[in-house]
């Protein structure tokens, strides 16, 4: 009987990217009560949570408020997504990173990446994000990658797992280097060969779970941004 902002945000910023914006579109309505939701679910201290979702959810709410705002500026919008990112940056801990829920010691690349994203596209309309937050989470993204290049999922604290071979994280944490505005080709392209040879195991493996559309959720991104060698390849 309640909402999730998480994936409320995510169908949010599928109107969005049609074109469709508050009071804009045929599904500006639609847009609309996505966004009196999102903000209704903003608490006093800046955390976007309904129902004890968690800061996945924070995640992608602040994201959609940011590439709201950045199409149709509003004040209500602008306070909701200042509020957010200053509890993102609030809750950023000793390893320069994030886990499931505020105030850990803990940290995984998966959430890390999406605190990212939702900075990056903040930073991207003007609002200030901390240069020394974005800095202590690009070490920690850094020190998540092997001899090979390639990223473990979690490095550090109760169990830290190193398994790398991870199609998912892999592809989160490409994308989380491209959010923090490294576009250095040494980096990417290890991660790149692996991800398009590693694409029709996974696939067929796991074409009905959402490890397959999670994964291509962030791989999408990367390849996009990696430029047409690289895109046409995997889209086709």
């Amino acid at each position: 009987g309640h909402g999730h902002p998480g994936v409320t945000a995510l169908c949010g910023m599928a109107f969005l990217a049609g074109g469709h914006t508050p009071g804009r579109g045929p599904f500006g309505a639609h847009v609309q009560r996505t966004l009196d939701y999102i903000i209704g679910c903003v608490q006093e201290d800046g955390l976007i949570r309904d129902s004890g979702t968690r800061m996945y959810s924070h995640a992608f709410a602040t994201l959609f408020l940011a590439e709201l705002h950045g199409m149709v500026p509003g004040d209500r919008t602008k306070k909701a997504l200042e509020d957010a990112v200053r509890w993102i940056v609030d809750n950023q801990n000793a390893l320069g990173a994030w886990r499931y829920n505020p105030f850990t010691t803990q940290a995984d690349l998966s959430v890390t990446v999406c605190q990212l994203q939702a900075l990056r596209a903040a930073r991207n309309i003007g609002i200030r994000v901390p240069k020394a937050t974005i800095d202590s989470a690009v070490k920690y993204v850094m020190k998540s990658r092997d001899r090979q290049g390639l990223f473990y999922y979690k490095i550090a604290g109760r169990g830290a797992w190193r398994k790398n071979r991870q199609y998912a994280i892999n592809s989160a944490g490409l994308t989380a280097l491209l959010s923090a505005g490294i576009y250095d080709r040494e980096l990417q392209d290890p991660v790149l060969r692996w991800l398009g040879g590693e694409y029709a195991d996974v696939a067929d493996y796991y074409g009905t779970h959402f490890y397959y559309w999670y994964g291509n959720y962030y791989a999408s991104q990367a390849f996009f941004q990696a430029g047409d060698a690289w895109f046409k390849p995997y889209y086709t």
